[in-house]
Formats: C-alpha cells, structure tokens, sequence
C-alpha cells in the first residue's frame, strides 16, 4: 500500500514539474511586401496564465512556388530576435535569448530554434525575463522574419499542424510545459507577390523600335562537387572543396557575405578544366573578425566566362574554446548545433561540423545515466556532419544529449513524445 501511495505521488509530481498554466498562442502578423522579399513578426500572447518563455521553436511553412524550396540552404531566410526575446538581462549584459539555428525542416518548410542564456539552474536571473502578454489584442513580439523571394505567386505561410508533439514545443524559464499547449490557429500570413502585368493608358502611335532582349550566357560547363568545407585557423578561414568530375571549367570563384545578402569576391581559383579524376582546390580568408558570422559561396566559372553558383557554406569566428549555453558548441574546433526536432518522434538529427580533425564522443542518456545510444565517437575528419538517432525502441521522456571534445562537456535535453 506505502509503495503504491509513493507511486501516486511520484507520478503527480512528475507531471507537476512538466507541466505551467496557460495556454500559448502563436501569430503571424504584419506581413508587408518589399522588393523581391516577404516580412512578417511572429508574435505570441497566453490564456489562462502568464509566465516567460525558456525555450521553443518556431516553424514556416512556405509555398514553394514563391520562394522555391530548402529557402534556409539557399541563403533566402533572415530571422531577427525582437519584443521580449530581444534585450538583455539587467546587470549581467547578457542577451536573455539565444537565436540558436534556423534549419530546413522539409522542401518547404523550416524551423528557427531559440533559448534562454538563463535555464533552469539558474532561477535568480528569471525577473530579469519579460513574460508573455496575456491580451491578445496586444501580443509578444518574438522576432522578425524575412524572406527573399524566388518568383510572382501567391500562397499561405503558415505554422504546420503536422508536427510532431506540438504541444510540447515550448518551454517556460524552468523547462516545464504549458498545461494549455500550443494554439496556431493564428499562426497564418497570406503572401500575395502577384505584380500583374503593367496598363498601358494611352495607346502608342508609332511603335518604337526595341532592340530584342540579349538572353543571358547559358553555364556551358558543369562540376561534380564533392565537398565543401570552411574552418578557422587562428583568425584565418580556411576553404577547401573538391570535385569528382569537371568539364570546360576555366576557375573557381569564392564569394563572402557577413549579412548573407551582400558576396563579395576573396579568391579566385584556377580550374583543371576537363576531367573525371578528382580535384582538390583551397583557398583562404584572411580578414576574419572575430565574433561575425559569414556565409561562402563556390561559383564555377566556364571556358566562355559564364558563371553558376555551385555550394553555399557558413561559418561562425568564436575565440577557441569557447562554449555557448544550452549544449552548443562553437569555436576553433567543431561547432556543435542544437539537435532538431526537439521534441521529436521517433529520431532526431545531431548536425555538427568539425572544422579541424578531432576526437570527439556523442552518446544519448536516459534520466538514470545508462547509455542508450552511441551517436558518435572517435576521429573525424573534417567537414559537416547531420547523425540521424533513431529512438524507436525508447519510451516518451526527456534524455539528455552529451558530447565531449578536448575537455568541453555539453549537454542538450531532447524530449521524446510518442
């Protein structure tokens, strides 16, 4: 009988420690049309309750017909922290949020993850955090998104109900859940790029003479890459690509960006120009400053002067060593992103990149400390990596993600929800 009343109170306690009033809603406003771009806030307010967010992830849905698909690979999406996810906490100066990736998630859909600087373990920073408006005529902002677009069309941008363990999405400062979930049912902008063909009032007399267009150089070689990869070397970013086959190819050509807009060029390559044997090239960035995220794009260039973009890779310039909160890693060595989806069912993706070679070890825990898969262990090369861990056979419940390089210890919770 003792034992049974012991697992009652167990059990409530645990659902307790996961578990804050209201319910969080989530919307899409203020969606405006710029030059070849679509901009719209991500705002939130709760019911039945009021607290601060810890943590969470926001989901896109985009039409692809309008900004073509993986838009986060292809450099067509910006995300900007703003309202109560923006600012610092006071006396510490320390942001209170954390833009921890934006990441497809499908063709045409992605995900932007953020979290507390402050966590659970650290509750005396929690007045420092705004909580989330409860009117909902006057909702939290959360952050600005724009994206570039690829084309006229028209559409509905929106949150998927599609994901996996919605209502677990979003955490409070001290990682708890809020009882209500997670309402999207105003999560929704409506994208109208339609420009329309121009009116012409007055008709025109004499046709004027227009020369024909000059359609532009068609890429008449081709590139097999291989890979492409960008480390940092004591203030120098290192890039290096390959190819397994090239054809009529006269250089290659390497673009940087600090705002993923803007490339300008750093290097040019002479190419092999004809041939299936596998190429290796490099080149290097010496004006790196420290702290400043950059974006590298490889463009091939044809025996006639014609160019195509060929891969697009980022790179983040941190002090060596140094090591983000809430399990990431970031320096001279590897970075380390969040794992997504985060909850997830059954799997979820560890991505990381190494930028020299390391030992390194990534294994997955339960609540008890027993190991209950190995996700990655032993020398890697360098290069980027995305592990998919699958936990078909786990039950639901928060493990906890551990990676260990060169005497760094980080740690990620992943949430399981069947």
């Amino acid at each position: 009988m003792k034992k049974t009343a012991v697992l009652i109170i167990l059990t409530l306690l645990v659902s307790f420690a996961f578990c804050e009033s209201g319910q969080l809603h989530l919307v899409f406003a203020n969606g405006s049309v710029t030059d070849n771009a679509y901009e719209f806030d991500v705002q939130a307010y709760m019911t039945d309750g009021s607290d601060v967010i810890g943590e969470g992830m926001i989901y896109v849905e985009y039409p692809e017909a309008v900004f073509n698909s993986v838009a986060v690979y292809n450099n067509k999406v910006f995300v900007e922290l703003t309202g109560i996810l923006a600012g610092s906490v006071d006396g510490t100066g320390l942001d209170r949020y954390s833009l921890v990736n934006v990441t497809d998630n499908t063709l045409n859909c992605f995900a932007v993850t953020f979290a507390s600087t402050f966590n659970d373990m650290m509750p005396q920073y929690k007045s420092g955090y705004l909580p989330v408006s409860n009117d909902p005529a006057n909702p939290s902002d959360l952050m600005h998104i724009t994206m570039l677009t690829e084309a006229d069309g028209s559409g509905e941008i929106l949150f998927p109900a599609s994901i996996p363990g919605l209502d677990h999405i979003f955490y409070d400062y001290e990682i708890e859940n809020f009882d209500g979930g997670l309402d999207i049912a105003e999560a929704l902008e409506t994208v109208d790029m339609n420009t329309g063909d121009p009116v012409i009032d007055d008709p025109v007399v004499d046709d004027p003479v227009i020369d024909d267009p000059v359609d532009d150089p068609v890429f008449a070689g081709s590139v097999e890459l291989a890979s492409f990869t960008s480390s940092l070397k004591k203030g120098t970013a290192e890039l290096k690509w390959s190819t397994a086959g090239e054809s009529e190819l006269s250089d290659f050509v390497v673009l940087r960006s600090s705002n993923g807009t803007d490339y300008s060029e750093i290097a040019r390559v002479t190419a092999a120009g004809t041939t299936s044997k596998r190429q290796r090239y490099a080149a290097k960035d010496l004006n790196v400053i420290e702290g400043l995220k950059y974006s590298y794009r490889l463009v091939a260039v044809d025996v006639y002067g014609s160019e195509e973009i060929v891969s697009t890779i980022g790179l983040t310039s941190r002090k060596s060593k140094a090591m983000a909160d809430n399990g990431i890693i970031d320096n001279d060595d590897m970075t380390l992103e969040a794992s997504y989806p985060n909850p997830f069912n059954p799997s979820f993706t560890v991505p990381f990149t190494v930028h020299t070679p390391q030992t390194l070890d990534i294994r997955l825990y339960d609540m008890s400390g027993k190991v209950v898969a190995e996700v990655a262990s032993g020398y890697h090369a360098a290069g980027s990596y995305k592990i998919n861990v699958n936990c078909n056979d786990l039950g639901s419940g928060v493990y906890l993600l551990r990676t260990q390089l060169n005497g760094i210890d980080a740690t990620q919770k992943m949430l399981l929800v069947k």
